[in-house]
């Protein structure tokens, strides 16, 4: 048994079989949060976009558009459908345990009680200073309001995202009844 970090899943997943199985997690953050910070990041370091409002940078071409299904179903380019949706939707049924950033103890807590059987007994402490990283280092929201016309371009922008977070959402639901509903908390 190991431990495989990778935010490369497609490349990822082609390296395990029947004979090599992995269970993965994601952690997801509402779309227009994550573009708000990618938004923030990139402000302070590409030339074009810190020279833009964010309101601006929601109206070009460097805004995100519907980046967690292309990512999931592998379509990088060109434009995305529902039936990209519905194989993005696929792959987090069938490969990840799903956290949400807005839930962030309740998820780091199902991690480590999914994956606390596989990771070494002898390492005293490793589960609790994982799920304290993963708390303690995830960034805090933005500061965009929902509303707002920034908001609205960019949930006009990502559109296809916005279904799969709210898939997300049941899932974790779902998730929580069937594999944690045992586990008492």
């Amino acid at each position: 048994d190991g431990v495989l970090v990778s935010s490369l899943v497609h490349e990822t997943m082609h390296l395990l079989d029947s004979d090599h199985y992995a269970r993965m997690f994601t952690f997801l953050r509402h779309p227009i949060e994550r573009s708000a910070s990618v938004y923030e990041n990139h402000h302070k370091s590409h030339e074009q976009i810190s020279k833009m409002s964010f309101e601006e940078y929601a109206k070009s071409k460097y805004a995100e558009n519907n980046w967690m299904v292309r990512y999931l179903s592998g379509k990088t380019s060109g434009e995305v459908t529902n039936d990209h949706l519905s194989v993005a939707k696929e792959v987090l049924r069938r490969k990840f345990v799903i956290g949400l950033l807005d839930q962030k103890e309740e998820s780091a807590k199902r991690i480590q009680q999914f994956f606390a059987p596989k990771w070494d007994p002898n390492g005293e402490g490793m589960e609790e200073g994982c799920r304290s990283m993963v708390v303690n280092d995830a960034k805090p929201q933005s500061t965009v309001k929902e509303g707002n016309q920034a908001w609205n371009l960019l949930v006009w922008q990502n559109k296809l995202d916005m279904k799969l977070y709210e898939y997300a959402q049941q899932l974790f639901a779902q998730q929580g009844e069937d594999l944690f509903g045992r586990i008492k908390k």
